[in-house]
């Protein structure tokens, strides 16, 4: 097996090959999570900035809009489907960034909590 060069492939050692597993997962993250908070940002007219704090931060007693923005964005994330949340693709996305038992407690300390619609969940 050789390159369009002629060249063999290297091969990573495990810790690198797990580094570059980790930054390769991040990189994807961070492309999809860009693309949707442009189109939620473009929808609930947010400035740039508000919008990161909205996901980075807990907001105490966020305004409707705010919530909408929020679901919006794990919408188009898929992390949030059908009315639901999508373990699957949070783990998919998520479990080489955070940690596999990490991304568990964080999703399972959220499956249960009801809302008047949606955006309240």
């Amino acid at each position: 097996n050789t390159d369009a060069f002629g060249r063999k492939p290297k091969k990573l050692n495990p810790v690198l090959e797990a580094k570059f597993d980790v930054l390769t997962a991040w990189i994807a993250y961070r492309l999809n999570l860009k693309h949707s908070k442009e189109a939620c940002v473009g929808e609930y007219g947010f400035t740039d900035e508000l919008a990161t704090n909205l996901v980075k931060i807990k907001v105490a007693n966020p305004n409707d809009r705010e919530k909408c923005y929020v679901n919006c964005l794990y919408t188009k994330l898929v992390f949030y489907k059908n009315n639901s949340i999508n373990t699957q693709a949070m783990k998919e996305s998520l479990s080489e960034i955070v940690g596999g038992e990490r991304l568990l407690n964080i999703v399972n300390s959220c499956l249960n909590v009801g809302g008047a619609n949606d955006c309240d969940k």
